[in-house]
């Protein structure tokens, strides 16, 4: 059979099978959809504001859907050696474990940070907890850095590469 006359029977396939869904069908389907799409918040890996968690004194400033970093071009990074100097002299007890902290939050359009999420992994990728006081003292140093970029919100993260007793790098 040649390729044109197959293509004409998958459509003809295909157009017969969606239109036997039926009124039905197609209503079930949309319910399906739209019930799925409430349930998901408007963008994958959105951080909702937690009063438990949050500084309730962090506002953003657009009420709409907030960009990931990496959507505002290439004037949204931070240079890595400017991120290396402000965290490269964190002091950490020589028993710290190796491995990888990463902290996801909102920069807003003052350059102001909030909505801090942790998650801790080992270098084999496992799930892991870094000491609380460590993890404090990199939140703090966070906090009070202050070279983001102004003018909008946008989602950022950082993962801090422990080992030696030291960061050695921290990424993106």
């Amino acid at each position: 059979m040649s390729r044109f006359p197959r293509l004409i029977l998958c459509i003809t396939l295909t157009v017969g099978l969606l239109s036997s869904c039926g009124k039905d069908g197609k209503e079930a389907a949309h319910k399906t959809a739209k019930s799925a799409m409430a349930e998901y918040p408007d963008h994958v890996g959105d951080i909702a504001p937690d009063p438990e968690l949050d500084n309730p004194d962090f506002k953003t400033c657009s009420k709409g859907k907030i960009p990931q970093y990496y959507a505002l071009g290439a004037d949204y990074r931070v240079a890595n050696k400017v991120l290396m100097d402000h965290f490269g002299t964190v002091t950490l007890p020589d028993n710290t474990p190796k491995g990888y902290y990463t902290i996801r939050f909102v920069v807003n359009c003052e350059g102001r940070i909030g909505r801090l999420r942790e998650q801790s992994m080992n270098t084999d990728y496992q799930e892991m907890e870094f000491r609380k006081d460590l993890k404090a003292t990199i939140r703090t140093r966070l906090l009070a850095f202050d070279q983001w970029p102004q003018g909008r919100d946008f989602y950022q993260y950082l993962t801090f590469k422990i080992e030696g007793g030291k960061i050695s790098e921290v990424l993106p």
